[in-house]
């Protein structure tokens, strides 16, 4: 795209169906999973683009998840796709493998053994410095979150807040990336338990930052599994399966219904920073420097 070239916005995604799952969002593009046709797409929602990935190496026999970002350094885009090769009703984590998408090469390629996440609807990953986070299914793993180094491409991991530790049977726990922090939410009957990591990487800085007492939301929704979608200052932003779109004032302790005109309960929410980055032109410019480095490569 010229300097002097127009950009033509969009108001629509432009996806080739509604049976769409959301994956992840990265600077500006957002990918998503076709659950009909197990495809997935990357999209730039600001210019109405989108495109297909290649398929997978293998099918799974039972179930995968997919997680997106984006590296720091290298501004490389990538998906991690963790596949069970087990029957779907077996809970352990040993027999998943996981491969490695990336714009550069186009090309999916195995990584090796992976502990399979609890996934949302096949969406998994907290994003933090470009690093992918999430809990393991496995409940002999329960003191750990799992992580990728989407830069390193390695596997690595952070312990739980240590008032956590050893809790049995996650289903009440997760793990969010906001504003590039990360956050464990722990959901109990009575109360909502919110910790952060004050530094990234040091265990002895996770924080419980709040004790909400789950008495003060709607009744219908003191069941519910919230699902955090961002923060700013002092207020937290929820969804609800099958409910409304809610705030939380930590200085008030007051949650309030946020009014979302025209759109219907049960939708899911997400952090979304745009970009003017053409996703065609991306692909075409990583593809030409990466043939450039095998050139430079091959003359030497």
């Amino acid at each position: 795209m010229g300097v002097n070239e127009p950009i033509k916005l969009s108001f629509e995604f432009n996806l080739p169906n509604r049976y769409m799952r959301f994956v992840g969002s990265a600077n500006g593009l957002v990918c998503f999973f076709d659950f009909k046709i197990d495809k997935l797409y990357i999209s730039n929602p600001l210019l109405g683009e989108f495109f297909a990935l290649p398929e997978f190496l293998s099918r799974s026999q039972s179930k995968a998840a997919y997680g997106f970002s984006c590296s720091t350094v290298q501004l490389a885009y990538k998906i991690l796709r963790i596949k069970k090769d087990c029957p779907a009703r077996d809970t352990t984590s040993k027999n998943s493998t996981a491969e490695l998408y990336t714009f550069k090469t186009g090309k999916w390629m195995n990584i090796g053994h992976a502990l399979y996440p609890q996934a949302s609807n096949g969406r998994f990953g907290a994003r933090v410095n470009g690093i992918l986070h999430w809990i393991i299914e496995d409940p002999e793993s329960s003191d750990v979150i799992c992580c990728f180094d989407i830069e390193k491409e390695v596997f690595g991991s952070v312990q739980l807040p240590s008032a956590l530790k050893n809790f049995w049977g996650r289903i009440d726990l997760k793990v969010e990336s906001l504003r590039n922090t990360l956050f464990v939410f722990h959901g109990s009957s009575m109360y909502l338990h919110i910790f952060s990591m004050k530094e990234y990487g040091v265990n002895r800085s996770w924080s419980q930052d709040h004790k909400i007492q789950k008495s003060i939301l709607p009744p219908p929704l003191r069941t519910s599994e919230l699902q955090p979608i961002t923060m700013w200052r002092d207020k937290f932003l929820f969804s609800a399966p099958q409910g409304p779109l809610l705030s939380y004032n930590s200085t008030t302790n007051v949650f309030a219904e946020v009014n979302t005109i025209g759109m219907h309960s049960g939708f899911q929410g997400f952090e979304y920073l745009s970009t003017f980055l053409s996703i065609k032109k991306s692909v075409e410019v990583e593809t030409i420097a990466l043939w450039k480095k095998v050139i430079q490569v091959l003359c030497v």
